[in-house]
């Protein structure tokens, strides 16, 4: 990533800082800069960025064209012939395209994105997530989602070893954003499923750590415990969500609250298989 940055910079200042509408504009203030500048390459990418949002493809091919003509060398331009034949339902064109764009800026994670899109779309899983993994080592250049993506897709291929593959994508995640719910939420069902009791309750004590305990978390202890038959300690898990419930009432904040009874039952269930 550091080598595409100099590209980026390079990029940016060719292009005078206040001379183009900010991406949210609409598409007559568009096409009122670009009335007073015809050949500015980032206007047409905008116009056509905006108009393939809309999926209006035809009338974005104009702008796709113009701007390729202009600044063929700019990756996000490069981009434009693959989303405007993905929008147009050409499939097989938009992941040739795609590939071409990985080829020529190998660096700049959106083709990547692209291209694993591109391949899920034409039902290609293993190829899908490859592309996916390349797109997710740009680590800065990334969000949590594009990591939960990763290890969805993994998890729906089922090879052998693909619980760990997740689990590590779910894990560089938690190294970039830190332990947050959702990426902590993917991974423990992968621990369990591999029998890894003990680094489920370490997540879950993680996010306990980060944003301090919940019924929530007390729920996803006694999934782990029910997991691992320690029935007594699933029961007190669930004791403790319920305790955290009842103490939320007067707020009525917690969510969880329409199914105290099922946690409550939940308790008695596990008691009695310590009996």
């Amino acid at each position: 990533m550091k080598k595409f940055i100099p590209l980026l910079l390079a990029f940016a200042s060719a292009f005078p800082a206040t001379g183009h509408p900010d991406p949210a504009h609409s598409l007559a203030e568009l096409d009122r800069h670009l009335a007073e500048a015809p050949d500015d390459a980032i206007l047409h990418l905008r116009r056509a960025e905006l108009l393939l949002r809309r999926n209006h493809p035809d009338t974005a091919r104009p702008s796709v064209e113009r701007a390729l003509v202009l600044s063929p060398e700019n990756p996000e331009i490069a981009l434009l012939p693959v989303r405007l034949a993905h929008a147009e339902g050409h499939l097989p064109q938009a992941l040739a395209k795609a590939q071409e764009a990985t080829r020529r800026f190998p660096g700049f994670p959106p083709a990547w994105k692209w291209l694993a899109r591109l391949r899920k779309e034409s039902g290609d899983g293993n190829e899908a997530i490859s592309a996916k993994l390349r797109h997710v080592s740009f680590k800065n250049a990334v969000d949590p989602g594009d990591f939960l993506t990763a290890a969805a897709w993994i998890r729906e291929r089922n090879h052998d070893g693909d619980s760990f593959l997740a689990l590590s994508s779910l894990d560089q995640a938690v190294g970039v954003f830190g332990p947050i719910v959702a990426l902590q939420q993917a991974a423990i069902p992968l621990e369990i499923s591999l029998s890894r009791h003990e680094q489920a309750l370490v997540r879950v004590a993680a996010l306990v750590k980060k944003y301090g305990p919940s019924s929530s978390s007390s729920l996803l202890r006694a999934d782990i415990y029910e997991a691992a038959g320690r029935h007594a300690e699933a029961a007190a898990a669930c004791d403790s969500a319920i305790a955290m419930l009842d103490a939320s009432v007067a707020k009525g904040d917690d969510p969880l609250t329409a199914i105290r009874e099922q946690i409550l039952a939940r308790k008695e269930e596990n008691l009695a298989k310590t009996r």
